[in-house]
């Protein structure tokens, strides 16, 4: 797995280099992945196509902040369930030379691919009706397959359109995604240094999008017990067929300490991908969540679906 964890994000590690910081709960993400598609007989294929960083250097960690080309594609039996090519916002933290955390923001939501599936159904059935109200039953089976052909053709063209425009309103709709998650980053990363809170937005973005993600794969109670997750029971059966995620937006709440812990409460948005035995369906809902640090890195310290 580490293999195939290093083979995939090779371009955000330089040649050599051993994985320590991020590699644990990374590599126990994706080994959850792994086996969560393989139980609904799927495999997913990513790829980094190109990227855009740059560094911030700090006191003790360099941030490297920006985009990245993104190519994924999850497939059951030679079929493709889901495709998606995009430029994400990415970042990772270095210390010691060594990648601590890491985060890629996966904004997808399923529904360009929804959209084609459900049009290429609809053209067929306004095709069927118009061949019976235009031309009616014809007795030459010839004559029938061109009528047909005819009315496929026609149904298909305004079908083409109406999904052209659903998806270019799909695309826009994540532009807009992406500019308001850079505008709302840029909001709490002020925040956080106007009141001089020890706290560096990427680190505790990482650590927090990994760890829903082992909540969003876990099989049993055992794998999510130090989150603290509400309602664990109704959690792991809901999340039982989910195949994929994202987290965006989230809304950070007042950060406080009590002792030497600091607690930083958030409102998270969970996108998932479910399998139905057939297809992928999109699912969102709201999460609340903790983050805890206490000397080390942030944990998830409680995690409570509200919508």
């Amino acid at each position: 797995m580490l293999k195939k964890f290093q083979k995939e994000y090779e371009i955000y590690w330089k040649k050599g280099e051993e994985l320590t910081g991020a590699d644990y709960q990374l590599n126990m993400l994706y080994t959850m992945r792994d086996r969560r598609l393989g139980k609904e007989e799927m495999e997913v294929t990513e790829r980094a196509a190109g990227s855009d960083f740059r560094e911030e250097k700090g006191d003790e960690i360099s941030v490297y902040t920006g985009t990245e080309e993104i190519e994924k594609r999850i497939v059951r039996f030679g079929h493709t369930l889901y495709k998606r090519t995009e430029k994400v916002n990415s970042s990772y933290i270095m210390k010691d030379g060594l990648v601590r955390t890491y985060r890629r923001a996966d904004n997808f939501d399923g529904k360009p691919g929804q959209y084609i599936r459900t049009a290429s159904e609809a053209a067929v059935v306004v095709a069927a009706v118009l061949f019976a109200a235009i031309f009616g039953i014809s007795d030459a089976f010839s004559e029938r397959m061109l009528h047909f052909v005819i009315s496929l053709f026609l149904a298909t063209i305004p079908t083409a359109i109406v999904v052209y425009l659903l998806v270019l309103k799909a695309k826009t709709g994540q532009k807009q995604r992406e500019e308001r998650e850079k505008a709302e980053a840029q909001r709490v990363k002020n925040y956080f240094r106007e009141h001089n809170i020890p706290v560096v937005y990427e680190e505790v973005l990482g650590e927090m999008s990994v760890q829903i993600g082992i909540i969003q794969y876990a099989k049993d109670e055992k794998e999510i017990k130090a989150f603290h997750v509400a309602d664990v029971k109704k959690v792991l059966k809901n999340y039982s067929k989910v195949v994929d995620y994202s987290i965006s937006p989230v809304n950070f709440s007042e950060y406080h300490k009590e002792g030497i812990a600091e607690y930083l409460p958030a409102e998270v948005l969970v996108y998932q991908l479910k399998s139905n035995g057939k297809t992928l369906v999109p699912k969102k809902e709201k999460v609340q969540v903790t983050m805890k640090r206490k000397g080390g890195d942030w944990q998830l310290f409680e995690y409570r679906v509200v919508k």
